[in-house]
Formats: C-alpha cells, sequence, structure tokens
C-alpha cells in the first residue's frame, strides 16, 4: 500500500478572504462553545490582515484544500524578555487531525516566531481539550498556574 504524502501550506491571508476566516472561526467557536459574534470578529480580522504589527494570519492548506487556520498575535511582556506572540486561534478541521498537521503547523509558526523576533509563544487551550493539549506538551508548551481573565470593553465604548 502507497503512503500518500501531504502537503501543507500556510498562506497568508489577506482582506480578500476574510470571509474564509471568519468560516474557520465559527467552526473553532462551535467546537470550543467559545459564543461567537461574527460582526466582531469580522471586524478584528480585518484590521489584524491590514497591519502586520498586530501578527498574522494562515489559513491552512493540505493538499490544496483549506483545513483550518491560525493567528498569531503580537504582544510584549517583560517577563518574557520583550515581544511575545500569542496563538490565539489555532483549528483543524476534524478529518485533518491526527495526521501530523498541526505539530508541523505549529513548527511552522515557531519559525515564523523567531524570524519576527519574538522572545516567547504562548497559546490558551479548553481545560478538557485533552487533545490539544497533547499536541501542546509534545511541542514544549507547558500550562502557567493561572488563568486568563478577560472583560470586553464593548459595553463602554457603546456608552460614549
Amino acid at each position: 500500500m502507497e503512503t500518500v504524502r501531504e502537503t501543507l501550506i500556510l498562506r497568508e491571508t489577506n482582506s480578500e478572504e476574510i470571509d474564509t476566516l471568519v468560516d474557520f472561526v465559527g467552526r473553532y467557536y462551535a467546537f470550543d462553545g467559545i459564543p461567537f459574534h461574527p460582526f466582531d470578529v469580522r471586524r478584528s480580522l480585518s484590521q489584524l490582515v491590514s497591519d502586520p504589527r498586530l501578527g498574522k494570519a494562515w489559513i491552512l492548506q493540505v493538499n490544496g484544500i483549506s483545513a483550518g487556520y491560525a493567528i498569531l498575535t503580537i504582544g510584549f511582556d517583560h517577563e518574557v524578555g520583550g515581544r511575545i506572540g500569542t496563538i490565539t486561534d489555532f483549528y483543524l478541521d476534524p478529518v485533518f487531525r491526527r495526521r501530523g498537521i498541526g505539530t508541523e503547523t505549529l513548527t511552522r509558526i515557531e519559525k515564523e516566531a523567531v524570524t519576527l523576533g519574538l522572545e516567547a509563544l504562548e497559546l490558551q487551550v479548553e481545560n478538557d481539550n485533552d487533545e490539544a493539549k497533547g499536541l501542546y506538551r509534545k511541542m514544549g508548551f507547558q500550562a502557567a498556574d493561572r488563568i486568563p481573565m478577560c472583560k470586553r470593553l464593548t459595553e463602554i465604548r457603546e456608552q460614549e
């Protein structure tokens, strides 16, 4: 039996592909049970892909098929010595999982982070997503003994 070699391309997203990204974000949020606000997602993704200082968004293509997406944002944290990248989103459609694509994607994102001069990478994962946690541990990510906390500023902005 002949093994089919898969070709993975991380295609940097442009403004014409926002709809594809929004669709993938909707699938990812449904998978993780995250509230999905398409208007906010579309607006923020448009901002991200138009300003490289904010980070990068990729559509992951496997053998020419759009299989998922990844988003890297850039921030700063003196704890790690400067600029830090956050993989805010990483999603593969279920049919593409457990085939080495996640490992290869993260390896390429790490290389891109080094090229961008970042000092560290961080990401978030749902507590009950053991499969993803296993991948991230295998790739060298370690859990921090803290929890993320978030406050949306939409209400404050709307009051002004």
